[in-house]
């Protein structure tokens, strides 16, 4: 009976192979290429702003999008840390972003409630729908970034873990296409920006705990 324990332990450390240990500095690094990407993808793809790029940023694009990139990066920080898990580690500063990026369509429902004839239109068709498929394309390379993290580590809650990556995701991918999008008033914003978000967190939470399960 020792014999065998003894031949089953040695089994299992002959195949035991060295691996290169996740650094969250590493981590951080690829998602913050990954932000980049996203933007430079949407950059080429489609024609940035001309007020942008003549130097004019109006007050809603930069609040908006200002949130929209603190909630990615707080969100997708957060997958990093996950990967690697430590004990007394905690992971609350995406809630606080989710909160702040929330005042969007919340006060784009209160708008609606009181819209009046001299207001912007609340659905405009034309653009509703490319802010949607593009803010949630354009954040398909964060995804995948955050995902292969996740794979490499350990996650103790890969369901949790993998709904930050869709939301750090969406967040980045609408970010990115605000550059191109020519809207600014906020029922476009506070609804269709926030619908790739919705959207791309709920794909993280329902498919990728598939691909990482350890």
């Amino acid at each position: 009976m020792v014999r065998e324990i003894d031949h089953l332990i040695y089994d299992l450390v002959e195949r035991l192979r060295p691996v290169r240990a996740l650094r969250i500095r590493g981590g951080m690094i690829q998602m913050m290429l990954a932000a980049l990407a996203s933007f430079a993808l949407s950059a080429l793809w489609l024609d940035i702003r001309e007020d942008l790029l003549a130097g004019a940023f109006p007050p809603m694009f930069l609040i908006a999008n200002g949130l929209f990139l603190i909630l990615s990066l707080a969100a997708g920080s957060s997958v990093v840390m996950m990967s690697g898990p430590q004990v007394g580690n905690r992971h609350d500063g995406w809630k606080w972003a989710t909160a702040m990026a929330g005042l969007l369509p919340f006060s784009a429902m209160i708008m609606a409630t009181i819209h009046r004839r001299d207001d912007p239109p609340i659905l405009a068709p034309e653009h509703d729908f490319y802010c949607v498929a593009y803010g949630t394309g354009f954040g398909l390379l964060m995804a995948t970034a955050l995902t292969n993290r996740l794979r490499r580590g350990a996650p103790v809650s890969p369901e949790r873990a993998s709904l930050l990556v869709g939301i750090a995701a969406g967040a980045i991918g609408v970010c990115a296409y605000g550059i191109s999008c020519p809207l600014d008033n906020i029922f476009h914003i506070g609804i269709w920006h926030s619908v790739p978000i919705l959207i791309s967190g709920l794909i993280g939470r329902f498919i990728i705990p598939a691909l990482i399960r350890w």
